[in-house]
């Protein structure tokens, strides 16, 4: 894997305006891996900009450079020598425009099973914990120091998606590499107080409301819940607040799949989440042009669902 990493630092080296771009809603691992590239080309020097469709979460922006990253569609009109996607497993989920495979360099990082490696130069690490691991791998592979802010990056990017090292995805090299991170100086408390322990009163009232309309299938195996843009509005909460609760569903002893869907005003968004070793949820949100990992997936449904009768339906 020493040479792919190379020939993306040769790239990366020989280009002088660079686009970085993540997946929508961008999350810890998201923000994280694309802020630690964004540190390493501004000591290069090199002009570049940092696109997600959505603007960060509040709790993030401790992070460096956090401020720089724009939700401006207007970036796809310049010119970019390359565009690096990072922890989107395909270009549609970075919300790139059709042409920008050929329009420019795409180097593709990620971890999800789901990427089908696009771009001139990828590297899709389905054994590491999060695409800051991946990341982390390239700089090591590089031969660049790691300092400080750089390694609060990654190791944010690493605490979220291995949900504090909880996670199955947690492996002895994730936690070598965290033990590292930190001895360059990240607090690893510090990050855990920004992107765990960071919900409002509104936030676990919220919460509270959403875990009491739990439905299940017997037939299915599965537990699910909802929560609406409305939800929101009436909690006086931002979308961020609920983050980590999929996750907090999965919990759930009595059944293999866990889903939360989050409905908004014309589309429904689906997450899912099992504990079970023989079950493959990616697979399901591959089906519904999603993706993900092999324990935790999503997918995105043009229409919206309504509850009727203690059961979700598709609004007419």
């Amino acid at each position: 894997m020493k040479d792919i990493f190379l020939k993306i630092n040769e790239a990366i080296l020989g280009a002088n305006n660079i686009l970085i771009a993540t997946h929508e809603k961008p999350d810890g691992d998201a923000c994280g891996s694309a802020l630690a590239l964004a540190l390493y080309l501004q000591t290069l020097g090199k002009n570049f900009q940092i696109f997600s469709n959505n603007k960060a979460p509040d709790f993030l922006y401790f992070l460096p450079l956090i401020d720089q990253m724009t939700t401006d569609v207007d970036v796809f009109n310049k010119r970019w020598d390359l565009v690096i996607c990072v922890d989107a497993s395909s270009t549609s989920f970075a919300h790139l425009p059709d042409d920008f495979a050929v329009r420019s360099t795409i180097i593709n990082f990620d971890h999800h099973a789901t990427n089908a490696s696009y771009g001139q130069l990828a590297v899709v690490d389905v054994g590491a914990s999060s695409t800051a691991e991946v990341v982390f791998n390239f700089f090591k592979a590089i031969s660049y120091p790691i300092d400080r802010k750089l390694a609060s990056c990654l190791l944010t990017g690493i605490l979220t998606d291995t949900g504090g090292f909880s996670h199955p995805n947690t492996t002895i090299k994730t936690m070598a590499i965290a033990s590292e991170l930190m001895k360059k100086g990240s607090k690893i408390h510090q990050i855990f107080n920004h992107v765990v322990h960071n919900k409002s009163l509104g936030g676990l009232r919220l919460w509270g409301m959403v875990l009491s309309r739990i439905q299940t299938n017997q037939k299915l195996d599965l537990a699910y819940t909802y929560v609406t843009a409305d939800d929101l509005i009436n909690y006086q909460v931002p979308e961020e607040e609920i983050d980590g609760l999929v996750n907090f569903l999965n919990v759930i002893s009595d059944y293999s799949v866990v889903m939360l869907f989050k409905i908004d005003r014309g589309f429904t968004k689906a997450s899912i989440r099992t504990k079970r070793d023989d079950i493959d949820v990616s697979r399901l949100a591959l089906a519904f042009g999603g993706g993900g990992h092999q324990k935790a997936a999503g997918f995105s449904l043009p229409w919206r669902l309504e509850e009727v009768n203690g059961k979700l339906v598709v609004k007419d």
